[in-house]
């Protein structure tokens, strides 16, 4: 099935993308929400609801089931230690925005270890499926 074809088929109510086994963090191709729509990841890493892989500006950080951009760290495993860190403040599987409260404490732990702001994207990137947003960590 092509990449045209798999987004063709998601709902608006579906996630972009299946969370990954928990157990480890192990190769897995998702797609990432752009301005120009959702984007194929061929080469990055994913556990549970969260995903890695190597940008233009860091590596970066995505939320897996709406494919957006959560922050963008030095080095992949500062994006791990990151993703374990906040699994536990909601439930990441669902592919909808965290809530105001949520968000709060996911920038404050991003901030702490050292995760940034993208240059050119907003940190909560709306996908085909969500909804415009604020910025995540503003």
């Amino acid at each position: 099935m092509t990449d045209a074809e798999v987004m063709a088929e998601l709902r608006s109510d579906s996630p972009l993308n299946i969370p990954a086994p928990r157990e480890s963090w192990l190769p897995y191709p998702y797609f990432i929400a752009t301005d120009q729509g959702p984007q194929p990841v061929d080469r990055g890493k994913a556990r549970g609801a969260f995903a890695v892989h190597r940008g233009g500006d860091g590596w970066h950080l995505t939320h897996l089931p709406t494919g957006a951009l959560l922050g963008v760290a030095d080095a992949p495993g500062a994006a791990m230690e990151v993703a374990d860190a906040i699994v536990g403040i909601r439930n990441w599987s669902l592919p909808e925005e965290p809530a105001a409260i949520e968000k709060d404490v996911v920038s404050a732990m991003l901030r702490s270890r050292g995760l940034r702001h993208p240059r050119k994207v907003r940190f909560w990137t709306p996908s085909a499926i969500a909804r415009p947003a604020e910025h995540l960590g503003a």
